[in-house]
């Protein structure tokens, strides 16, 4: 099914707004707010190897101040690693690694707090006469200036210095490994490994700041203190043995232990008492909470390698998994998968000088995969007491008794060819992917005591395409050469079927507001729904014959699917005695991007887009009856077109909740733009240092570049003095695409670098 944006509709009827022209950069007193932004990134890598074994190191630190001010971030990190073979042919070794990094930053998008304290959501509403750097944004005692809406929203410069978020995270790394060859078709091996993460943040809303009503100015402080760590055991025995110099065959089979839990505590502090200093004593309502998780899985496995004559080859391989995560009757679980290739110029002997490489391949596999920690029923809450006396209570979640696994079977399908000796390659893959008994929340009436109940549900399809290309036009030898290396991928997804009785499951986003992630069978997943204008049987939008605007829809509407249609990329490489040239283009091509930045710019009449208001518009429609959404018909029985005169300004900034227009606050379907961005992604210049200079010195190799990345884009599909850029699409973590919630602008980055070996 195909959705086209309503914008895209009324894109003709306004000849200032042509989607063909350039970009231009953010209004001046907007980009003055920002700065530009740095990052060193130094590494220094010492390896040593023998016939014994092997030994590296590294250290590296990195610094980078962000365009937004009081915004850094740095990383120190080493890593160390080796294996050595024993005189009795015990092979060990081990890795160990660090890093620590530091994140001073504000608050950014327009879920902070309704987006009174997040400076990207508001700073995109300014009025443009408004001069935000040049006046003051704070009183000599530190209180908040904003000459826009001091009581309703922070001032960016202010927030930036006063409403932060301070991050340390801790990330260890370590494995242990040893191996001992048996006898000469016999070996065994082990590893174990341990990684672990911490993260302490500090978040605090200064005195001062409008924020939430719940600490009326008066400030708050989140402590946030987060552990994961995870623990995993591998042990192997290989059996290795050849057959007739024809046959190769590898058997492995192997033990596998793997256990994650995490830890959270958490304190807040509303109502700050002095000023400067950020301690949850230094607060006078006062609240926390913890959390521990734990899941532990364990696995046995086989896999199996024949190979014949090292051009044909088929791999088998078996799982057999055991999770803590599911009911004891669904915990253990088994999923094979089959592949096999076959080199064919090896196997007939093809040489030529047209086809010089040609494999082709496929291949079947299923993968299960558990549910998340503590899937059952019966864990009681705290609840804060009532009358001196504690309270426990059940969640409003439940938890299917007879939860299944969830599994995904593919099958793949390839090849590999090349001509001319090399100068012309194709790497192409089909895949058919489908995932069954998928683990997702129905929402329940209250009346069932709960809200939401995870259980398995249908079937989700995958089916696509990716597909290489590489040529070389140019290739002479020990002088210029010219490759160029191509890529096109395309994913169609369906959503295949769901549990009886169910039509539809909106994915948990964290928010309950629109647009929805949805899965409907005959829809791609994640396709994305929200409120519409009301429109005839045909298609055709109802008009307000009081107002001559839009009627809005009594039901939730589809918006369209948020993945591209299709992604594309080329690479130029042009290289000549050690100088080399690379540009990279890219381009993602459909889908729709729920814009919030977009759409609060034109809703507020804070771009060029909208500065012709003085003209009248008449919207395309019939008219219809407010109340009953029934077309309006002549004495003839006909339908009435609409007729009535909209001031220009009205069809940009009228009141959204009564006469749906374009206006900010409106339908989720003027939110909807087309999200194709042609993009120049990166241009990169370098220079080896010619081995005559480095002659007499103690110096290997010198690789001298420059990078610059995202110089350029071009989104067809949005209005032209936006200057959005669709790759800025972020709405926090998991899998849900196409909703921008006013996130931190992309940035253009140009890079120095220097490597040298010793």
């Amino acid at each position: 099914m195909e959705t086209t944006p309503t914008w895209a509709n009324y894109l003709a009827a306004y000849p200032d707004m042509d989607p063909t022209q350039p970009y231009q950069a953010y209004p001046n007193n907007v980009s003055g707010l920002f700065r530009t932004g740095g990052i060193l990134d130094n590494s220094v890598n010492i390896m040593s190897y023998n016939d014994k074994g092997n030994y590296s190191a590294t250290v590296s630190r990195l610094d980078q101040d962000g365009y937004i001010p009081h915004s850094l971030f740095e990383r120190n990190s080493f890593s160390v690693g080796g294996n050595q073979k024993l005189d009795n042919g015990l092979v060990i070794g081990g890795t160990l690694s660090y890093s620590r990094s530091v994140q001073d930053g504000p608050f950014f998008g327009a879920g902070n707090y309704g987006g009174s304290v997040s400076s990207f959501a508001r700073t995109l509403l300014m009025p443009r006469n408004i001069d935000a750097v040049g006046l003051p944004y704070e009183t000599p005692d530190g209180k908040n200036l904003f000459p826009f809406s001091s009581t309703t929203v922070d001032n960016p410069l202010w927030s930036w210095k006063y409403n932060t978020i301070n991050t340390v995270m801790d990330r260890t790394v370590t494995t242990m490994n040893a191996s001992y060859d048996i006898t000469d078709w016999l070996s065994a091996s082990y590893q174990f490994g341990w990684n672990q993460y911490e993260m302490d943040r500090k978040q605090v809303i200064n005195i001062g700041s409008v924020g939430p009503e719940d600490f009326e100015g008066l400030g708050q402080i989140n402590n946030d203190n987060y552990t994961t760590q995870e623990l995993e055991s591998n042990f192997n025995m290989t059996f290795k043995h050849k057959f007739d110099e024809d046959y190769d065959l590898r058997v492995t089979v192997g033990h596998n232990i793997n256990q994650r839990a995490t830890y959270r505590a958490e304190a807040t502090g509303n109502k700050m008492i002095f000023r400067g200093i950020y301690n949850i004593d230094n607060t006078q309502e006062q609240s926390a909470s913890e959390s521990l998780t734990k899941r532990r899985l364990w696995a046995i496995y086989a896999d199996a390698l024949l190979g014949y004559k090292d051009y044909a080859f088929l791999n088998l391989t078996l799982r057999n998994d055991h999770s803590s995560t599911l009911p004891v009757k669904h915990q253990s679980y088994f999923y094979p998968a089959v592949s096999g290739s076959f080199v064919f110029s090896d196997a007939f002997q093809i040489d030529t000088d047209v086809l010089t490489f040609g494999k082709v391949r496929a291949g079947w596999g299923r993968v299960g995969n558990d549910a998340g920690t503590y899937y059952v029923n019966g864990a009681y809450l705290q609840d804060p007491p009532f009358a001196g006396q504690p309270i426990m209570l059940l969640p409003t979640t439940s938890y299917d008794p007879e939860l299944k696994p969830e599994f995904t079977s593919e099958f793949e399908a390839g090849t590999e060819l090349q001509f001319y000796n090399g100068r012309l390659g194709l790497d192409f893959t089909w895949y058919n992917r489908s995932t069954t008994n998928q683990i997702a929340p129905l929402s329940l009436p209250a009346s069932t005591g709960s809200r939401r109940y995870y259980t398995n549900f249908g079937e989700l399809n995958n089916k696509g395409v990716e597909i290489g290309l590489t040529v070389v036009p140019i290739d002479l030898q020990n002088s210029f050469r010219w490759h160029i290396f191509g890529t096109f991928t395309k994913n169609v997804s369906n959503v295949v079927s769901l549990i009886e009785g169910i039509e539809q499951i909106t994915l948990d986003t964290g928010s309950t507001s629109e647009p929805q992630p949805t899965l409907k069978p005959g829809y791609p997943y994640g396709f994305l729904r929200g409120s519409v204008i009301a429109r005839d049987t045909d298609g055709t939008p109802l008009i307000n014959p009081n107002t001559g605007t839009f009627m809005e829809a009594s039901e939730l509407g589809d918006l369209g699917d948020p993945y591209p249609d299709f992604k594309t990329a080329i690479t130029n490489t042009f290289s000549y005695k050690g100088v080399s040239l690379s540009m990279m283009f890219d381009a993602r091509v459909g889908g729709i991007l729920i814009s919030g930045p977009a759409s609060d710019m034109m809703g507020r009449g804070v771009t060029k887009d909208t500065e012709d208001r003085l003209g009248t518009r008449i919207l395309y429609g019939i008219l219809a009856d407010p109340d009953s959404h029934e077309p309006i018909l002549d004495g003839s029985g006909n339908r009435i077109f609409n007729n009535i005169q909209l001031s220009e300004n009205d069809l940009w900034f009228s009141s959204a909740s009564t006469s749906p227009t374009f206006a900010m606050n409106s339908v989720a379907e003027f939110q909807a733009f087309d999200a194709t961005v042609f993009r120049l992604s990166e241009i990169a210049l370098g220079y080896d240092l010619p081995k005559k200079l480095l002659r007499d010195t103690f110096i290997g190799s010198v690789n001298l570049s420059v990078i610059a990345r995202n110089l350029w884009y071009f989104a067809p599909g949005f209005p032209k003095y936006t200057n959005y850029d669709p790759g800025s699409n972020a709405f926090g973590s998991g899998n849900v695409q196409g909703i921008d919630r006013e996130s931190a602008p992309t940035t253009r980055r140009i890079g120095f670098n220097v490597k040298m070996t010793f």
